[in-house]
């Protein structure tokens, strides 16, 4: 199939752990949200009553074990194979790839990074990003979100987590997306259940975790940490030499006044992939927050060509960005859903796009890069969970445009606390089929991937890749269909 007889691509992002590490409110410092990060992907299971003996209180509060508390846990069986299976699509025309093999491909990529944690550390932990030694091009205090609360931990919340860590252990193996045995819960998920009481509490969980890789918990993780964080740097001659304000739309800083990229390089390798193939395309920001105009003002930078390590192609090109920002608003009565441009009232005016179809055909029309803010306080109200995260629209008897949504909240755990809500198009306009989670997982790697943030920091071609990987297996699943 020639580049011409190619679907129109829409992309749709999600932005944080996805487009970034770090925003640009400095709502976290980029090592503050690293580490937060990480504890996601770190997993542990609940300890068996008499082994608790073994444990004990650490200084400032950390819970010590006396054999390390991240070393190898032996089971006399396999941990993995015992997962709950899944559905995942790694070939649509072969068989499903069962989850023991994702997750060993992601320790396989993580092999030779995780530090013992007897070794000391110079890395001292991380701090609150100083206003008087912030770069003056940047926003020198943190702006959390409307709402969002970053005040310390009070003391009996502290004692209270403490008590709770004694109740559970690290799994042995190295950080991954995946859940890899059904009674396995994240840090950050162990955490957020003893801490979040309300959705302000995030903001302070994130920055209670801000140090992870400085605790016992999380210092064999810190080589990792190390790692990507080296590779998210801004090379230093490229800082001292920018004469314009240019720079400071494609980096963040982070403490002692370092810059790091702000968007990931493989974002706009992409890009510039998807202009030297002569693609049609949209990128859609799909965000909850305020990082629309952050994230449009790097791509409008890049594609003006001063984007000092990723150079844009020399091929004549109308790929533009839209600072228009759009909003998509939820609701239980009819309509139950309303695409609107912001005027500045965030009310939907007279052109507002009501039916499920036609939110799909105008997105599929667009061929610019702009913010489309979905319904935090919807998915909020309604416990976070997938049947009220961002709508996704697909249609597979559609030949004419592809729609990839890219995020890293898409989980298929028994909380049901999906980040989208996958649609299948139905020949009525203003009707769609909720998928089941479990038709859902069928679906990946075909209309939506979930976001591996540490293979897209240390891949360049991450997006590229995947983007082949949905159109081939989309190719097969039409052509099995004709």
């Amino acid at each position: 199939m020639s580049c011409q007889e190619k679907r129109r691509l829409i992309l749709h992002f999600d932005a944080r752990n996805t487009l970034f590490v770090a925003d640009k409110c400095y709502r976290l410092t980029v090592e503050e949200a690293l580490n937060s990060y990480l504890t996601g992907l770190v997993w542990c299971e609940k300890i068996e009553a008499e082994s608790q003996e073994n444990e004990n209180f650490g200084e400032n509060g950390e819970i010590e074990v006396s054999d390390g508390i991240s070393q190898p846990h032996h089971h006399h069986h396999d941990p993995l194979v015992t997962s709950k299976p899944h559905s995942r699509h790694a070939d649509a025309n072969g068989p499903d790839r069962p989850p023991k093999m994702q997750v060993l491909d992601e320790i396989k990529q993580n092999n030779g990074l995780i530090k013992p944690d007897d070794e000391d550390s110079s890395e001292k932990p991380t701090s609150k990003l100083d206003a008087e030694t912030d770069d003056q091009t940047h926003q020198s205090v943190r702006q959390p979100y409307r709402g969002e609360n970053f005040q310390e931990l009070t003391p009996d919340e502290l004692r209270q987590c403490q008590l709770n860590s004694t109740l559970w252990r690290c799994l042995p193996s190295s950080p991954c997306m995946r859940q890899p045995r059904p009674d396995a819960i994240s840090i950050y998920k162990l955490l957020e259940s003893q801490l979040v009481r309300k959705p302000a509490d995030r903001g302070r969980l994130r920055k209670y975790l801000g140090n992870f890789t400085q605790t016992p918990q999380g210092r064999p993780f810190l080589e990792l940490f190390k790692k990507h964080l080296e590779i998210l740097r801004w090379p230093s001659e490229i800082v001292s030499d920018d004469q314009t304000n240019s720079h400071s739309k494609l980096t963040v800083v982070g403490k002692n006044k370092e810059h790091y990229h702000y968007l990931m390089p493989a974002f706009y390798r992409l890009i510039t992939w998807l202009i030297k193939t002569h693609r049609n395309f949209a990128i859609l920001i799909r965000t909850y927050g305020c990082d629309g105009p952050h994230i449009l003002n790097a791509i409008d930078t890049y594609l003006q060509g001063h984007h000092p390590t990723e150079k844009m192609p020399g091929e004549e090109h109308k790929f533009k960005v839209d600072f228009s920002t759009w909003r998509l608003r939820r609701q239980d009565s009819d309509p139950k859903f309303t695409l609107f441009k912001d005027d500045g009232s965030a009310q939907p005016g007279p052109d507002a796009v009501t039916e499920q179809s036609g939110v799909y055909e105008t997105w599929s029309s667009w061929d610019c890069a702009t913010t489309v803010v979905d319904d935090f306080v919807y998915w909020q109200s309604n416990h976070y969970m997938h049947s009220a995260a961002k709508p996704f629209w697909f249609d597979p008897k559609d030949n004419r445009v592809h729609h990839i949504l890219f995020d890293d909240n898409i989980r298929f755990e028994d909380d049901g606390s999906n980040g989208i809500d996958l649609l299948r198009l139905t020949d009525s306009p203003n009707e769609s089929v909720r998928l089941p989670q479990e038709e859902a997982m069928k679906w990946e790697n075909v209309y939506f991937v979930q976001a591996d943030l540490l293979s897209i920091i240390r891949d360049k071609n991450y997006f590229i890749d995947r983007v082949q990987e949905c159109e081939n297996n989309l190719n097969k699943l039409q052509s099995q269909a004709a």
